[in-house]
């Protein structure tokens, strides 16, 4: 018996000779060479141990008898499922180390993008042109878009913390889909792929987190994209259902 185990087996066949107490246990056992070149190994065995007890209530000591079971298959399935358990455990330790990083470093360049283009628009660097105030315009937008994409990387460390809060307010759904088809309009529009949007003239406020509602319609719409054929049609709506709204994107891709 492994010199770890024996504490554990000499405590067990004491409670069963000297109590009468039936004894289970895991313990390993030392399998000799079983030809030349080989070494010896230890093995996990299930130990069995029951008193022999003839008179029910008699005391004193009994004798035993041990039933053993080969159970290395089951430990090492164990094992394996614990590696992989913890293997899981660092990897989404790394992953929210990684995404924590990645958004602190990201915040620096996306604030100096966001503030350079407003600048422009606010006319500091001079008056610009209709055009490029619209540019400028695009390019705040999608800055300020980014800066909450960095914002969800962080809130994805929070919810897998269950630290994560949803910060609803109410605001106007239909103000959702003009900003969020503008950012994924340049891709579709360079593959000849058509968005139509159908928004109701009169919805009700929304009660939920804006930008959370965002970042899923820019999702929908960006995969609409990527799996549309060429020439393609999507179509984002929106509908009252009840007490709830219905927002979709539909594709013709795959």
């Amino acid at each position: 018996i492994h010199i770890m185990d024996r504490p554990a087996y000499l405590a067990a066949l004491s409670a069963a000779s000297r109590k009468g107490l039936h004894q289970t246990l895991d313990i390993r056992m030392r399998r000799n060479p079983e030809g030349p070149g080989t070494t010896a190994s230890y093995i996990w065995i299930e130990l069995a141990l029951s008193p022999v007890v003839d008179v029910p209530g008699e005391q004193g000591r009994w004798e035993v008898v041990g039933v053993l079971r080969d159970i290395s298959a089951r430990k090492d399935a164990e094992s394996a499922t614990n590696k992989a358990r913890v293997d899981a455990e660092q990897a989404s330790e790394a992953k929210s180390r990684f995404l924590a990083t990645i958004g602190h470093e990201l915040r620096t360049p996306l604030n100096a993008i966001v503030g350079f283009s407003d600048m422009m628009k606010a006319g500091i660097g001079g008056t610009p042109s209709a055009q490029h105030m619209e540019y400028a315009g695009l390019i705040s937008q999608s800055g300020h878009h980014l800066l909450d994409v960095v914002n969800m990387l962080l809130d994805m460390s929070k919810i897998e913390a269950g630290k994560f809060e949803v910060q609803a307010e109410l605001f106007d759904p239909a103000g959702l889909v003009d900003p969020c088809v503008q950012i994924v309009e340049k891709s579709a529009h360079d593959r000849g792929i058509e968005i139509r949007t159908a928004i109701p003239a009169k919805l009700p406020q929304l009660l939920a987190d804006e930008r959370a509602c965002r970042q899923m319609l820019i999702n929908l719409l960006s995969n609409a994209v990527k799996f549309s054929h060429d020439g393609g049609t999507i179509r984002c709506e929106m509908k009252r259902q009840g007490r709830m709204l219905l927002m979709s994107v539909s594709d013709t891709g795959i």
